[in-house]
Order: structure tokens, then sequence, then C-alpha cells
């Protein structure tokens, strides 16, 4: 087991030669935590698999967070995400959690939350990039939900989204109507 938090004992269940589908994550304290991401791999898989929590505090007190959590693996593809914060005054976001939902001709897959470990995402006129591993393959991608949780509203300009593969082009969604994120959902769909 990989990426264990020192307050959280985790359980997979592969047997012999299996690939590991889905974790559960067990808080034994009450300190909250916010798992993002937790990549796990066995001896026996050829692959590292990729959970993404998508916003759900964990902690052993029912007040603050769920004190058990179940994620599975969505599937085996990358993406590549690209978001241009704007330049108008107080576009930038300290305190915004994103995740995105990307559509497509084969269904959804959702990411983890957008963070990029030691940069201040989210800055006015900004471009952020972030990658995520064990998405499922949506097939030709036609639109992007935005979830954004927090109190701080961000405005963007552009998010543009890429799936990790020979000869795939970027399908970029351009926020036109100037609408802010601050606790809401938008959904955006290629022009």
């Amino acid at each position: 087991v990989v990426a264990t938090h020192s307050k959280v004992s985790s359980g997979i269940n592969a047997e012999y030669g299996g690939a590991i589908e889905c974790i559960e994550l067990i808080m034994h304290t009450s300190d909250a935590w916010l798992p993002l991401k937790v990549v796990a791999w066995s001896d026996y898989a050829l692959r590292n698999v990729y959970f993404y929590s998508r916003y759900r505090w964990m902690s052993d007190s029912s007040s603050e967070g769920a004190t058990r959590q179940k994620i599975c693996s969505q599937g085996d593809t990358k993406y590549w995400l690209k978001t241009t914060t704007s330049t108008k005054w107080w576009s930038g976001s300290d305190n915004l959690w994103v995740s995105i939902t990307i559509h497509g001709s084969k269904g959804d897959t959702e990411t983890g939350i957008l963070d990029n470990k030691g940069i201040d995402d989210f800055e006015s006129g900004d471009t952020n990039t972030y990658l995520f591993g064990g998405m499922k393959d949506v097939g030709e991608i036609s639109c992007i939900t935005i979830n954004a949780r927090g109190t701080d509203g961000w405005l963007f300009t552009e998010i543009s989204v890429q799936k990790e593969a020979n000869g795939e082009t970027p399908v970029t969604f351009v926020n036109h109507n100037n609408l802010w994120m601050d606790s809401n959902v938008h959904k955006f769909c290629k022009e």
C-alpha cells in the first residue's frame, strides 16, 4: 500500500496477478484530512492505479468528515488540463477547490482536485497545467463540467483538455460569459 496517511489505514484487495480496482481509506483520528490523490500498485500489477477523492474530507468525527471512503479506479487514460486565469481585478483565487468532469462520446470521467503542490494555483493572469492519470477514456471530448468549492471566486478565461495520446488535439473551452467559479457548478461545451 502506498500513499497512506499517518492517521489512515488502507485496505487493498487484489487477488494474485489481478489489478487493483478499489481502495478503502479508514480514519482513526479526529484530525480532518482531505486526500487529493492516492497512487497504489502491487508486485503483480504492471501499472500504477490512481484514485481521486473529489473533495471528500475524512475524520473519525462524523461532524468533520467521513470515517471511511471507498474509491475505485476509473481507467488507464491520462488527460492534461490547462487553466488560464483572467487578468481582471480580483480574478485569482487562494481558497477554491476545483475538479472537472470531462464529457465525451464514450461517457464521463472526473478529475481529482486541481492542485499543483508548492504552487499558488489560479493566480491572476497565470496558466496552470495539471496531469491526471487513471482516468476513463471518454472518446471525443465534447464538454466539461467545472465543480468549484470554496469561498474565494475565480474567473478563468479558458480551460483546455487533451488526452495524452499520439496526435490528440487539445479541446479548448472559453469562458465567453465571464462566469465566476465560487461554490458552484457550470458546464461548458465545444463551440
